[in-house]
């Protein structure tokens, strides 16, 4: 198993939210790489380097607020992360204010432990860690999970790149007993683009045997395309275990953290 340091940057603008970085290299030069399991693709933003690479073609994506953009797509000649390895892999090239950051074409190919209690990321081959629940993959790769409520069940993206859980605003509607509104605040998405945003006490929820502690979540008309999804599970929901999952062989697993750091 090889292991890694993961950063937890947390938000400025409140500390209970925040996303996960780690150290990688493109085209043999350092990078800081969020990690992104709610990304199809690996993206690398404008700067000296990247700014040279040709643009080989173009890929329109969708926000959370539903704002519809096209990036250009470069080809990298090789992505490190660990012990992930990629050769000539196309990848999405976009504005220096969005993070560069590794996402399912390079981590798919390998099992996974988000460690909160060591703040480190592991890897592994697939089918060498103990994971035994069943794990939902989207077209692009994405992981899924069935979150269990009382009386409702949510197709949920399992996010590492999401600072805050996301819920559909049609989930909330339909089951508004499970959420406890909030002062509004005010959002951004991965496009940048900035709105207020609705806020709720979301209730505890179980996948898989373990329970995820009631917190605070977002609301917005989530993209149902290339996959439905209820919620975007992020980092107030990811912190409260260490995950295993094992991408390869689409099964998961996770332990309670034991120390301050996933808390």
């Amino acid at each position: 198993m090889f292991s890694l340091p993961m950063e937890i940057q947390p938000d400025p603008d409140d500390p209970d939210l925040a996303v996960l970085f780690v150290a990688g290299q493109i085209d043999g030069r350092p990078y800081r790489l969020m990690l992104d399991t709610g990304a199809a693709k690996s993206r690398v933003a404008v700067d000296e380097y990247t700014s040279t690479l040709p643009v080989a073609g173009e890929r329109q994506s969708n926000g959370v607020f539903g704002v519809t953009f096209t990036d250009e797509l470069v080809l990298l000649g090789q992505l490190i992360v660990g012990p992930i390895e990629k050769t000539n892999l196309m990848v999405v090239r976009s504005s220096a204010d969005r993070p560069s950051l590794v996402g399912m074409d390079a981590l798919g190919d390998m099992a996974l432990v988000v460690d909160f209690d060591r703040s480190q990321v592991h890897f592994a081959p697939g089918g060498s860690l103990p994971a035994s629940q069943p794990l939902h993959r989207s077209p692009g790769g994405q992981p899924y999970l069935h979150l269990q409520f009382p009386g409702a069940v949510g197709l949920t993206c399992w996010d590492t790149g999401a600072s805050v859980t996301v819920v559909n605003t049609a989930f909330v509607a339909a089951n508004s007993s499970l959420f406890t509104p909030l002062a509004a605040s005010t959002g951004t998405d991965s496009t940048g683009e900035s709105q207020e945003t609705p806020m709720y006490r979301m209730a505890a929820a179980t996948v898989g045997g373990i329970t995820l502690a009631a917190h605070t979540v977002a609301a917005v008309p989530l993209p149902q395309d290339p996959m439905p999804m209820d919620l975007v599970l992020g980092y107030p929901a990811l912190r409260q275990y260490n995950w295993t999952m094992d991408f390869p062989h689409n099964r998961w697993d996770a332990t309670p953290v034991t120390s301050d750091s996933g808390q």
